[in-house]
């Protein structure tokens, strides 16, 4: 059944869904220090989230109280969010690339009662600015362990007091602070279910997601909890100058990026085929599989351009493949600023990758269009797919788009209007002044 509104639960039974799933299953793959993964399952993160949480209220924090976290793309972070809705606590995600007076506004704004940070560089911020925070108690440093001697001194926790905070927590209550948003767990358990039903097989059981968008990003937050809430295995990357490495490594089967993302990935594909020689074997293979994706659509291809591919899918094509780890079935893209274009969308084709558009933004509480997998390749400039489970659109005057459901600004009944222009095709969201862009890619031989 797909998934609407009233689906909507507090953010650890999404927890609970995916260890029902297969309790023995990794949920999670921490980087170990010998370039492999140690595995978590359901259970061993839900006990893990369970500790911290104590820990969260043996320090002093209740439910409506907030947390600020500055930190990478890491595990911990997601512990962190887990640990915090288990006993109502708000995060407030912080950017690393905030200036100090940026995050002494947002601190004090929020009334941030304590602070997860990474590294000492981090702490050394916080300390900073301490002296104009007076309600800042506690700044943790994950570099030190500080979460898990946070997690050792919940031990001592009162079952029924803790117990009683967690009972406090509704899907009302507020999850995340995002600029000028504030999602609560039914905001975010929401969009997470109704995309999780979108996304179908493409996540779940032997499924790996490997996330690379900053914490700070709604889109990161909502598709990891989807993750978590199907069994699907998930690793955190906080170096985006290692995606194509990591990718490698990992072996993901589910990317989620912007269109810059999908650029920068092929640049580098290019440029290490530049650096081995290999540029004109790899831009000739490419052109004939660009070819051949076009030829799939009215079919049947012709045996000539069948046998042209057979030979550069031998080469050159099926290196690409293994440096994307060689699983890679389905790209989600973010076309909230721009489109993919059709030269990149045909390449993936030809790799066998569906690459499915999207729009959303932090105002519409992450996704809030989504192609389908089963729809035709073929289809208008500019289409984002149709709307999520629980989410409408409309097109107000002068062609502006507009959103109303759980977790968009202004409230489930007020209508978001948004300053992109575009009309509904057949129930598909298609943007205005979206470029194509070339159906081949532009590159040299040199």
């Amino acid at each position: 059944m797909p998934a609407t509104p009233a689906d909507a639960v507090i953010l650890n039974e999404l927890l609970d869904r995916g260890s029902r799933v297969d309790p023995e299953a990794a949920v999670f793959a921490l980087p170990d220090s010998f370039g492999g993964w140690f595995d978590l399952t359901g259970p061993e993160f839900a006990g893990r989230v369970r500790a911290l949480a104590r820990g969260l209220a043996a320090a002093g924090l209740h439910p409506g109280d907030a947390l600020a976290v500055l930190c990478s793309t890491r595990f911990e972070a997601v512990l962190v969010d887990f640990a915090a809705a288990a006993v109502g606590v708000v995060v407030v995600p912080l950017s690393p690339s905030s200036s100090q007076s940026e995050l002494a506004a947002l601190l004090d704004e929020e009334g941030v009662r304590a602070v997860v940070v990474e590294t000492a560089r981090d702490f050394a911020r916080i300390d900073e600015l301490q002296g104009d925070l007076p309600l800042v108690a506690e700044v943790w440093q994950i570099g030190l362990g500080d979460l898990d001697k946070l997690a050792a001194s919940g031990r001592d926790t009162p079952d029924d007091a803790f117990d009683g905070l967690v009972a406090e927590v509704t899907p009302d209550s507020v999850a995340v602070v995002l600029g000028e948003h504030r999602l609560t767990q039914r905001d975010l358990s929401s969009r997470a279910l109704a995309l999780a039903s979108v996304l179908g097989d493409a996540l779940g059981a032997g499924r790996q997601l490997l996330q690379h968008l900053p914490a700070t990003d709604v889109h990161a937050r909502v598709l990891t909890l989807a993750a978590v809430a199907t069994g699907s295995r998930i690793a955190q990357l906080a170096d985006p100058g290692r995606l194509v490495e990591t990718m490698a490594a990992f072996k993901p089967t589910l990317l989620m990026a912007y269109p810059s993302t999908l650029r920068d990935i092929d640049e580098t594909v290019h440029a290490r085929a530049e650096a081995s020689g290999r540029a004109t074997a790899l831009r000739q293979a490419l052109e004939v599989a660009v070819e051949y994706a076009e030829a799939l659509e009215p079919g049947p291809v012709p045996r000539g351009l069948k046998t042209r591919f057979a030979v550069a899918d031998t080469l050159v094509l099926r290196g690409i493949r293994k440096a994307a780890g060689g699983r890679l079935s389905t790209v989600v893209a973010i076309s909230t600023e721009e489109a993919v274009t059709l030269g990149m969308r045909l390449q993936l084709r030809a790799l066998d990758i569906r690459c499915l558009e999207g729009y959303g933004d932090r105002a519409t509480g992450g996704l809030v269009t989504l192609e389908r997998a089963d729809a035709p390749f073929t289809r208008p400039v500019g289409a984002v797919g149709p709307p999520l489970p629980g989410i409408e659109v409309s097109i107000f005057d002068e062609g502006s788009v507009a959103f109303r459901g759980v977790g968009v600004g202004g409230g489930p009944q007020e209508w978001l209007v948004r300053d992109d222009e575009g009309t509904l095709v057949d129930g598909v969201l298609v943007l205005e002044g979206r470029d194509p862009g070339a159906p081949a890619p532009a590159r040299s031989a040199e």
